[in-house]
């Protein structure tokens, strides 16, 4: 069987000296950024001497090899034969990871008649019902955004069913902090005893001790055992401020991070984590508002004594030796199982960097002597026995071209704080890109101001997250977009927009994507969501290619808006087979109480009609029903 699937195994105290067994959950949701929540919480366990083990992914995966073999032993149990036992317990694997019907009826064609439907309960039961016997002593669910509410409470439900007592099961994150009483509400835990709002920033929150867990440095070996792979986990993920000095309405910040703290030293923690992780190539700083503190330039001051300048090159650590180290370091069977899995992936990828053919066979020959050339033969002891002779190739062979060091302050710059200094010294540092928010209208003037001053300043590449559907209208959206595009041509910066969705942060309306702003309607959102959808999330810098997706004025923009959502996605087919100037006549030669009665119908962005709809609307709408899909239209019945 191979291990390389091998899912979660709670370690055997006779080989382990730490007192609990402690699990770590993140909801099954996509991510950017790794938990620095429950980074912090492995390190702080860790410190106690408990074992940590850290779990994202689908729940069926759970105990994944516990549960086939469960199930193979219950089938076999039955005391049939059958011609290819291997191939039924490929078959069973597969069907307990992917559910296919087509799968359990080919299980089935292996089996006699018989045992037909014993076999059939069984497969169901471990496939949807099984769950461990073995628990955790304690259990962590961190949570993101509140629109994350299905995935969120599915993390919480799956861990009551594994932890020994509820009473040490620990709920924390954004979502618990903004709507603690929904959550408690939809799982039975309780606020303040099993769901966390805030920060850990005080000593005593989980356990009788001093320990303040908010400062503890985050342990970066976790993420290497999990299979998810977060995007920019490129770099540093740390604060030098926490909270902001500001308290907009829309933001979540000033209920997540009340206190404003000026600066936090971050010197300290860096050299803990090149230490004991080896050194990360970017700094992504967290901060919601580093421009507001007085001590701003003394941050600078430290970020750049760190290394992070202009030009600042970075080489990557020996990755072996990381992943050996965590090896020798292995509090539990789960985690030295996924480290050793990543060690050969690791020599396995290595191979092709050594272009010599007869140091090439001399590598295979010592994984081959050292049963490192399969997960199956892998072992921690033989591998750690032959470290010094591998990490000679490895040392030798891997990649050691610098690379381009960059700082990202991941929450954006207020423009109201930019002026000549800090931008003087902001420059100093390899931002890229420069964030810089846009979130309503009124900003016009600070907000070019600031573009201006990063372009004089040689910050040149901008990422501005600018914010619709709260009380915006949509042509403050349009405007503001053109103004980004303005400036990149009047500039030598790049300004990318990124239009951002306002979902309300309290409240039912916050557990889905579903709030429409009161200048917004559905239809609106939609057409926006896929126009985005076209240009990846991005509103590019070009302006033949705006025009094109947003319309070159405000006309333009609203005839897009209000367009099929077909015509929108695939413009040049449907405006080739002339479907778009046919809808735009129809649609223009609306009476005005024919439009009415139209947009009423279009702005909910259901185009469903009844007897009483004039038939030039109800031939309008028939625009909205048709379905197009690459080589062929579905027509609206």
């Amino acid at each position: 069987m191979n291990e390389s699937t091998l899912n979660l195994v709670i370690p055997d105290p006779a080989r382990n000296k730490s007192n609990r067994h402690i699990l770590l959950v993140e909801p099954n949701y996509h991510n950017k950024y790794p938990p620095l929540g429950l980074m912090k919480l492995s390190s702080y366990h860790r410190m106690l001497g408990d074992s940590v083990v850290f779990f994202k992914g689908r729940y069926s995966d759970y105990f994944f090899i516990e549960k086939l073999t469960n199930c193979l032993s219950k089938i076999r149990s039955q005391g049939f034969e059958v011609e290819d036992w291997s191939q039924v317990e490929s078959l069973v694997s597969s069907y307990l990871k992917q559910r296919r019907i087509d799968t359990c009826n080919e299980i089935l064609g292996h089996i006699p008649n018989g045992y037909y439907h014993i076999v059939k309960h069984h497969l169901n039961y471990f496939a949807y019902q099984y769950v461990p016997t073995r628990k955790w002593d304690r259990v962590y669910v961190t949570t993101l955004f509140t629109f994350y509410w299905n995935q969120t409470i599915e993390a919480i439900e799956f861990a009551k069913k594994i932890v020994k007592s509820t009473d040490s099961l620990f709920v924390g994150g954004v979502a618990a902090s903004l709507i603690p009483q929904l959550i408690a509400q939809a799982t039975g835990l309780q606020v303040g005893q099993h769901i966390i709002t805030g920060l850990l920033d005080k000593p005593g929150i989980l356990d009788d001790n001093e320990i303040i867990i908010d400062e503890i440095t985050p342990d970066y070996s976790v993420l290497e055992t999990i299979d998810h792979h977060y995007p920019l986990d490129t770099g540093y993920l740390t604060y030098m401020t926490k909270g902001c000095t500001r308290t907009c309405s829309f933001c979540a910040v000033p209920k997540l991070e009340p206190i404003y703290k000026e600066k936090i030293s971050i010197e300290e923690q860096i050299a803990r984590i090149k230490k004991e992780h080896g050194e990360r190539k970017d700094l992504i700083l967290m901060d919601n508002n580093v421009l507001g503190s007085p001590r701003f330039p003394e941050i600078i001051e430290e970020i750049m004594n760190l290394g992070f300048v202009r030009g600042a090159k970075y080489i990557e650590p020996n990755r072996f030796e990381i992943l050996t180290n965590y090896l020798v370091k292995g509090d539990n069977v789960y985690n030295e199982r996924k480290y050793m899995d990543q060690i050969h992936d690791l020599l396995q990828t290595f191979r092709n960097r050594i272009k010599s053919s007869s140091e090439r066979k001399r590598y295979d020959e010592l994984l081959n002597e050292c049963h490192l050339n399969s997960v199956n033969t892998i072992n921690k002891e033989t591998l750690l026995d032959s470290k010094n002779l591998i990490n000679e190739f490895v040392e030798k062979y891997r990649n050691k071209s610098p690379k381009q060091r960059y700082i990202d302050f991941n929450q954006g710059i207020d423009c109201r704080y930019v002026n000549e200094e800090n931008m003087a010294l902001l420059s100093q540092l390899p931002i890229r890109p420069m964030r810089i928010a846009f979130d309503y209208l009124a900003l016009r003037k600070p907000y070019e101001n600031a573009i201006r001053l990063a372009d004089k300043y040689g910050v040149r590449t901008l990422s501005n997250y600018i914010l619709f559907n709260y009380q915006d209208k949509p042509a403050e959206l349009w405007e503001r977009l053109k103004i980004n595009l303005d400036l990149n041509s009047e500039l030598e910066a790049s300004v990318y927009s990124f239009p951002m969705k306002f979902i309300p942060l309290y409240g039912e309306e916050a557990t889905n994507r579903q709030y429409i702003g009161k200048h917004w309607n559905r239809k609106y959102i939609r057409a926006i969501q896929c126009i985005l959808h076209v240009t990846k999330g991005v509103v590019t810098v070009n302006p033949d290619f705006f025009n094109r997706a947003f319309g070159s004025d405000i006309d333009e923009f609203f005839d897009l808006l209000v367009m099929p959502e077909s015509y929108i996605m695939y413009r040049n087919h449907f405006e080739e087979n002339g479907q778009t100037e046919k809808w735009r006549y129809q649609y223009r030669n609306l009476s005005s109480h024919e439009l009415a009665q139209a947009n009423e119908i279009i702005f909910t962005n259901s185009f469903s009609c009844n007897g009483t709809t004039p038939k030039t609307v109800r031939s309008v709408l028939e625009h909205y029903q048709t379905i197009y899909v690459p080589e062929r239209i579905i027509k609206p019945s």
